[in-house]
């Protein structure tokens, strides 16, 4: 069955199962023609910032308008979960070398070539970061454009 895209930017024709368009019309959802129309349609507007911003005032006014409802069910969490949390703390306690058993696992993990490289670019782009604060991204693009020079030619033309 034919029918008309939803979405505000295209108003084609489209073409579904007559019984996707009937189901559709009797829950009152929407048509569109394709994923990417559908997307467009339920697209939030507003960059990112904005966005960022309008969530945190959201949280915040929930957070004040609920705050009795969520200290409650934290309470409630508390006290369904602190006698096993209690009891797990004292059973590694109890275990003797299980520190020391887990930090030679994580060595042995952290010396793996990907999570070496992993490591490598994430310390390198920190630093950047820290160092050139906004400008990390030209800096590390003059580093790249360095190495590749460097790359090309021979001690000796340098």
């Amino acid at each position: 069955m034919f029918f008309n895209c939803a979405s505000p930017s295209c108003g084609r024709l489209g073409y579904k199962w007559i019984s996707d368009v009937r189901r559709a019309r009797k829950n009152g959802c929407l048509l569109f023609c394709s994923q990417a129309c559908s997307g467009d349609a339920h697209r939030i507007e507003g960059t990112d910032e904005e966005r960022r911003a309008r969530k945190i005032a959201y949280d915040a006014e929930y957070r004040r308008k609920n705050r009795d409802h969520i200290n409650a069910g934290k309470h409630i969490h508390y006290l369904a979960n602190h006698d096993r949390m209690l009891e797990e703390q004292a059973e590694r306690r109890a275990r003797p070398g299980a520190r020391e058993q887990q930090a030679a696992y994580h060595h042995e993990w952290i010396r793996r070539p990907k999570v070496k490289a992993a490591k490598q670019k994430y310390d390198r782009r920190y630093r950047a970061e820290r160092n050139y604060g906004e400008f990390a991204g030209a800096f590390l693009a003059l580093q790249d454009l360095q190495t590749e020079i460097d790359s090309q030619m021979t001690r000796t033309e340098i």
